[in-house]
């Protein structure tokens, strides 16, 4: 008994220490986590703010594409919505064109891709969607195009 209370006393101070009862730095932040926070704080509703987190990802969008809006998604977050419409085949080949380098691109960044649909055509409705993590982030990139009135859409989680 005399034993098992030695240990113990010898345990439970390594138990504090290690669930994070020690002292933390403020002053040791890294611009990263100080990023992290003030986008957590950003509402994206606002497509102000929209505008500015996709251009921090660097994704861009064509000029082409006309803002549309942004809804709440589901799982949380926000998604904002650009559309172009009745547009000819070059202009489609244009913007699938597009929507392959930004893949390509969030890759490059260091973005590990999921692709979930790819040219998946239902009900004369051709989509794409992918999805890339990195860390705690994620992004959801879709688009479709509807070929009875020659638009495209584009839509963006991020």
């Amino acid at each position: 008994m005399k034993k098992l209370s030695i240990l113990l006393s010898l345990a439970i101070p390594f138990f504090i220490l290690s669930c994070g009862g020690g002292s933390s730095n403020e002053e040791g932040n890294t611009k990263e986590e100080e990023v992290k926070v003030e986008k957590k704080t950003t509402s994206l509703s606002d497509k102000d703010n929209m505008m500015n987190r996709l251009e921090e990802l660097n994704i861009s969008i064509p000029n082409e594409m006309t803002f549309v809006e942004i809804k709440k998604a589901y799982g949380g977050g926000y998604s904002v919505q650009f559309i172009s419409e009745g547009i000819s085949e070059e202009t489609r080949t244009m913007l699938d064109d597009w929507y392959k380098e930004q893949c390509e691109n969030l890759v490059n960044d260091g973005w590990m891709k999921r692709n979930i649909r790819d040219n998946e055509e239902m009900m004369g409705i051709v989509a794409n969607q992918d999805i890339f993590i990195k860390s705690s982030d994620g992004i959801d990139i879709s688009t479709s195009f509807d070929t009875e009135k020659n638009s495209y859409s584009v839509f963006v989680k991020p």
